[in-house]
C-alpha cells in the first residue's frame, strides 16, 4: 500500500513540476513549433476510456463496462490543408492530446471543423500540441483565417528576410499589426506589457523592450484598436496597461468603466481592480478591497456584489462625459 501511494505521489510531484505553463503568444508558437499547420479535424477523441469487465450478481453475467480516467490521452486527427512551417506532410497528422489536464486546459480541436495547430514532434511519430490550450487555434470564420494566415506568414518572412535592427523594427509594426485584430490583440500587447498590474503574472514578458521604440505613428494606431473595442477582453486589458505611458489615464479609465458591461464575468475582477489601480478614490479603493479579499477568502458568494456596487460608484465618481 505505501509502494502504490509512493508511486501515486511521484506521479502527481512530476505533473506539478509540468504544469501549469505560462501563456503563450504567437510569436512563440511560431518560433517554438515544429509544425504549424492549417487543416481540417477529424473526429478528435473526446475521452480515452479504460474498458473493465466484472461480475454482475445482478445479471449473473460478466459486464463490459467504460471507465473514463481523467489521466487520458486522446487523438486528434487533421487533413493538411496549409503546411507553414516544418516538414510538408500532407497526409493525416495525428495529434496526442491530453486531455485529463484542467488547469491549463488541453489543446480542444472542433469536431469537423477546421483549425491551425502549432504542433511538437515526440518520439513517436505522434504531434503534441505546442502549449497545451494556447497552440490550438480553431477558425470560426473566414475573417479569422485570413488575420491569421496573413500574421503567420508574414512573422516567417520577417525571420527569413530581416536581420538586427530591421528585424526588430519589423517585429515591432507585426505586433503592432497583431492588436489592431480583436482575435490576436492579446498576443500583441502581451509582448508589450513590462509593468504593473500584469507583469506578475506574465513573468516570461518583462525583459520585452518593443514598448520602448513605438512610433508616434503606432501609438496612434493603438489607441485606436483600444477605443473602437466593443468589449474589454485580457488583451485590450493588456493593451490598455501599455497605453497609461502614452495616452490620457482619464480616457483609458472612461472606456474601461464605460464598457465594463461588456466583460467576461471571470474577467470583472480583474478590471475592477485595474480601474481602481489607475483611479486615486479611497471610495472605490475600499470596495477594490473587498472584492480582492472575496476572491480568496470567506466571502466569495458575495463577489458579484462587490462589483455591482464598485461599478455603480466609479461611473457616479467618473461620468460618461461623450
Amino acid at each position: 500500500m505505501k509502494q502504490a501511494i509512493l508511486i501515486l505521489t511521484l506521479a502527481l510531484a512530476g505533473k506539478l513540476l509540468a504544469y501549469p505553463i505560462n501563456p503563450t503568444s504567437l510569436k512563440n508558437l511560431i518560433e517554438t513549433s515544429d509544425l504549424i499547420v492549417y487543416g481540417a479535424v477529424d473526429d478528435p477523441k473526446e475521452w480515452n476510456k479504460v474498458i473493465g469487465k466484472e461480475f454482475s450478481e445482478k445479471y449473473g453475467d460478466t459486464l463490459t463496462k467504460s471507465i473514463p480516467r481523467w489521466s487520458s490521452d486522446g487523438i486528434v486527427e487533421i487533413t493538411p490543408l496549409k503546411i507553414y512551417k516544418g516538414p510538408k506532410v500532407y497526409s493525416q497528422i495525428r495529434i496526442k492530446n491530453f486531455l485529463g489536464l484542467s488547469c491549463p486546459s488541453p489543446a480542444f480541436y472542433k469536431d469537423k471543423g477546421y483549425a491551425i495547430a502549432f504542433l511538437k514532434m515526440t518520439d513517436d511519430t505522434l504531434y503534441i500540441t505546442n502549449s497545451l490550450r494556447y497552440g490550438s487555434k480553431n477558425m470560426e470564420t473566414t475573417d479569422e483565417f485570413l488575420i491569421y494566415n496573413s500574421l503567420i506568414e508574414s512573422y516567417l518572412q520577417i525571420l527569413e528576410t530581416k536581420k538586427g535592427k530591421d528585424r526588430s523594427k519589423a517585429l515591432q509594426e507585426w505586433l503592432v499589426k497583431c492588436c489592431e485584430s480583436h482575435f490576436t490583440v492579446w498576443d500583441g500587447a502581451i509582448e508589450f506589457n513590462t509593468k504593473d498590474p500584469y507583469n506578475a503574472y506574465y513573468r516570461e514578458y518583462q525583459k520585452s523592450k518593443f514598448d520602448k521604440r513605438l512610433s508616434k505613428q503606432q501609438i496612434q494606431r493603438l489607441e485606436q484598436s483600444f477605443l473602437e473595442s466593443d468589449s474589454i477582453s485580457r488583451g485590450i486589458m493588456l493593451l490598455a496597461n501599455t497605453l497609461l505611458k502614452y495616452s490620457s489615464n482619464d480616457l483609458i479609465r472612461q472606456k474601461l468603466i464605460q464598457d465594463f458591461d461588456y466583460t467576461d464575468k471571470y474577467d470583472l475582477k480583474d478590471l475592477a481592480l485595474f480601474i481602481n489601480e489607475i483611479s486615486k478614490s479611497s471610495e472605490l479603493n475600499s470596495i477594490a478591497e473587498k472584492i480582492e479579499k472575496s476572491y480568496y477568502g470567506m466571502n466569495g458568494s458575495r463577489l458579484e456584489e462587490y462589483l455591482n456596487e464598485f461599478i455603480k460608484v466609479a461611473r457616479k465618481i467618473y461620468p460618461n462625459k461623450t
